[in-house]
């Protein structure tokens, strides 16, 4: 099973702009955010091994989804730089905590891990991160149906975070780690994906990301 979608998608990168971002100023923002990220990315390893794995298989999903809905190359590899910083912020979260399933954890741990969206936004800002990528890593908390922290909803959260939510979904949908990102791992990927649409993820990326599995591990393979 092959977790990297991009020798699929790389000749289907549009030319133009996005209806959702791009252009000249991200230009610079992609070399900034990769360099300054990677010292967070290094922490977050040292604190909890096999992050940086899941930061970079996330963010190629990411950046397949992003093609897939008709950003430009420069918005595409943008949001990957910002979805390896998603979780960052669990730098602050303790080992054992993160280790446990979420069904497990108590209400003070459950906070905590609920929390790291925006402890990960302000650590960001204070490595040079760019506000406005701060403010995508921050937004991750939320749900699509309004039901995370700040009650933000739908197309309301920024698409680069809505994304990166739901390429965390997919790299615990294909793996058997992070369990509380899906809805029902008892399906196929594809499957789980939909099951959180509408719900936690947005609907229209979920259907871009589903397009990607089904290109990348074959018909009816994803489901």
């Amino acid at each position: 099973m092959s977790l990297d979608p991009l020798s699929d998608v790389r000749s289907h990168a549009p030319d133009g702009e996005p209806a959702g971002g791009g252009g000249q100023a991200e230009l610079s923002l992609v070399p900034l955010v990769r360099s300054r990220g990677a010292t967070l990315i290094d922490a977050l390893e040292a604190h909890y091994p096999g992050s940086r794995e899941q930061a970079e298989a996330a963010s190629t999903y990411a950046f397949a989804a992003s093609v897939e809905l008709g950003m430009s190359r420069i918005g595409a590899e943008l949001t990957r730089e910002a979805t390896k910083l998603h979780d960052v912020g669990r730098v602050y979260v303790p080992a054992e905590t993160l280790a446990k399933p979420a069904w497990s954890r108590t209400r003070e741990e459950a906070a905590q891990v609920e929390l790291h969206h925006e402890k990960g936004a302000q650590l960001a800002l204070g490595a040079g991160i760019p506000e406005r990528v701060c403010e995508w890593i921050r937004m991750g908390a939320e749900r699509y149906d309004g039901g995370g922290p700040n009650g933000v909803r739908g197309e309301a959260i920024p698409l680069q975070a809505r994304i990166s939510r739901a390429a965390y979904a997919t790299y615990a949908a294909l793996t058997a780690e992070g369990s509380d990102r899906v809805a029902d791992r008892s399906r196929g990927p594809a499957d789980a994906l939909q099951g959180s649409a509408g719900r936690e993820l947005d609907p229209r990326v979920v259907d871009a990301l589903t397009t990607v599995l089904d290109r990348s591990l074959g018909p009816g393979q994803s489901t």
